[in-house]
């Protein structure tokens, strides 16, 4: 487009040039004419002064007079003819000049539009320029949230699973411990069913130690015999005292079902109260 304005204007340069040329041209035309008018006229003036002559020298020089005017006539209209063709060209170069004029103004008009949207195109260019540095941002701050979500989301997962292998550790646990809590629950369902037995024998040999120490001896020797041969847990056949007793109840051992602490038989009791505080 610039380069097409340049050579508007160049060409435009020219026809004022050529136009300045022809308008000397036809000055000079114009000035050659009235100095061939002005020789006419002296001329003229020449040969009515010269009328006082002889009749052949007047018809001669009147000839001669005449084929010059009709020669300058001649040269005057071609002069003529030039200078109407020169202004005619110069009227065409003129309205040439004129349109050529008007065709840069109209380029120029268009060079301002086209100046203007550029501009607006520039001004667009950014804003979309703007629009895009935006939303790369945006999608950058996505792309980073959706990976640290992603990253939650996987350590939540691994939490999950994490608490998942806990809970079914701990529901083996739990299982494994109702399961003792069932194998407690019988020994010492087992344990209660044999406390009365036990709890009736240490009464009858307390009741044999009473006897014992009342009297001084046995009365009885058969029936103490065979009463003791009953409680008698090593040896049956051993000859029984307060301390053989007590002794025999001592090597009998209880256990906790849950700790296994080992108790007497003779301290039963402590048991008992053992178990209740264990299994608390």
């Amino acid at each position: 487009l610039n380069i097409y304005l340049r050579q508007a204007l160049e060409k435009n340069q020219q026809w004022l040039t050529y136009d300045q040329q022809r308008e000397a041209y036809v000055q000079s035309l114009l000035t050659r004419l009235m100095e061939l008018e002005q020789q006419q006229s002296k001329k003229k003036d020449v040969a009515d002064a010269a009328a006082g002559s002889s009749s052949d020298k007047d018809t001669q020089v009147k000839s001669h007079y005449e084929q010059l005017l009709l020669r300058l006539q001649k040269d005057l209209e071609s002069q003529k003819d030039q200078v109407s063709k020169a202004q005619q060209d110069l009227r065409i170069q003129r309205e040439q000049s004129s349109d050529a004029q008007a065709e840069l103004e109209a380029q120029k008009q268009q060079v301002a539009r086209l100046q203007q949207q550029l501009s607006t195109q520039q001004r667009k260019y950014k804003d979309k320029c703007g629009e895009l540095e935006e939303a790369r941002l945006l999608l950058q701050a996505e792309r980073l949230s959706s990976r640290q979500e992603l990253c939650e989301e996987r350590k939540s997962s691994e939490r999950a699973e994490k608490m998942r292998m806990e809970l079914e550790a701990t529901n083996l646990r739990l299982e494994e411990e109702e399961k003792r809590s069932a194998e407690l629950l019988q020994e010492v369902n087992l344990l209660q069913r044999s406390l009365p037995k036990q709890t009736e024998e240490q009464r009858r040999i307390a009741a044999l130690e009473q006897q014992k120490q009342a009297n001084g001896h046995f009365s009885e020797p058969g029936y103490n015999c065979v009463e003791f041969e009953r409680l008698a847990i090593r040896d049956p056949c051993e000859p029984t005292s307060p301390s053989k007793v007590s002794s025999i109840l001592d090597e009998s051992f209880l256990e906790c079902p849950k700790c296994q602490a080992s108790y007497p038989t003779s301290r039963h009791r402590e048991l008992l109260a053992h178990i209740d505080f264990c299994l608390a």
